[in-house]
């Protein structure tokens, strides 16, 4: 029977032990002061350069894309990441690190201004007659994927493709996405 050093989890192998050992040491720091302390910070630094006032963390998707630390590492920094199973939201994380959600959300308005920025990424990307890629529509869209979905009579991405009248991905050529 072995145990962990730093918090006296037992293992019947001494190879799970020493896996989680490595890992363990990383939790244990991120979880003591200066570990919070740097994350807060990190928050802090992101949500300037995204322009939010003090005090308001920044968005999920904006920290994904400026933080030099991962989202799952400060969810796990206060007990909200396990095992790829998140327990905490973003915004219930932020509050924890004592930060204000942002309010990120925007009321999309009526169906048809939904549908029509469907139309107008399939026309940016250079085919009117063909509906762009989940990720396509992430980078030049107005509004998250789920929101179209949801204003949609479809469940599935091929299937507003066929509420609107456009090719779905599937049938198109993958030359566009090289060339894209």
């Amino acid at each position: 029977m072995f145990t962990c050093d730093r918090c006296g989890r037992p293992f019947d192998k001494g190879r799970s032990k020493s896996a989680h050992m490595a890992h363990c040491g990383r939790i244990l720091r991120l979880r003591t002061l200066p570990g919070l302390v740097a994350l807060r910070q990190e928050l802090r630094r992101v949500a300037r350069l995204e322009g939010r006032p003090d005090g308001v963390a920044p968005s999920l998707r904006g920290f994904r894309a400026l933080g030099r630390v991962t989202d799952r590492r400060v969810q796990g920094a206060v007990g909200g990441y396990r095992a790829h199973n998140p327990i905490l939201g973003w915004k219930e994380t932020v509050r924890r690190l004592g930060f204000r959600p942002a309010a990120t959300m925007r009321f999309a308005g009526e169906r048809s201004w939904v549908m029509d920025d469907v139309y107008r990424v399939a026309r940016v990307l250079g085919s009117p007659h063909h509906m762009p890629t989940r990720r396509e529509y992430l980078v030049h869209g107005r509004w998250d994927v789920r929101t179209v979905l949801r204003y949609a009579e479809s469940d599935t991405w091929s299937g507003v493709a066929g509420e609107l009248h456009l090719t779905p991905n599937r049938a198109f050529p993958t030359a566009r996405r090289a060339a894209a």
